[in-house]
């Protein structure tokens, strides 16, 4: 009973990726993982719709959780190694932002008029 929900789910899933709709691909694998969290292929189609919609930290965890269950699986290594520059800047972009904050603050302090 578990397969064929599974595949009722997978094909809601292609159906809805194939029209570029990832946020609705997403809830589908999200109740296709909470069926069976065993599918790496679902972990990494879950990673993939993350990726669609920007969510890379999400993404990378996805891609991690799919290299775990099938360490030979090409497709969430090269995510990976994909996403680090990528989230790496945006730390350093968030990082910048809150200091910037930080010294916006700090003139704030001193001069009353900004």
């Amino acid at each position: 009973m578990i397969n064929g929900k599974i595949n009722a789910v997978i094909v809601n899933i292609l159906i809805y990726y194939k029209n570029g709709e990832y946020k609705d691909t997403r809830e589908f694998f999200l109740k296709s993982i909470g069926i069976s969290s065993n599918g790496y292929e679902l972990w990494v189609m879950l990673g993939n719709s993350y990726y669609e919609i920007g969510q890379y930290d999400k993404a990378k965890k996805s891609y991690l959780k799919a290299n775990k269950l099938n360490p030979e699986d090409k497709v969430s290594l090269e995510m990976i190694e994909k996403l680090n520059p990528i989230l790496k800047n945006k730390e350093k972009e968030e990082a910048e932002k809150i200091e910037d904050n930080i010294i916006f603050k700090r003139a704030s302090k001193n001069h009353p008029y900004i």
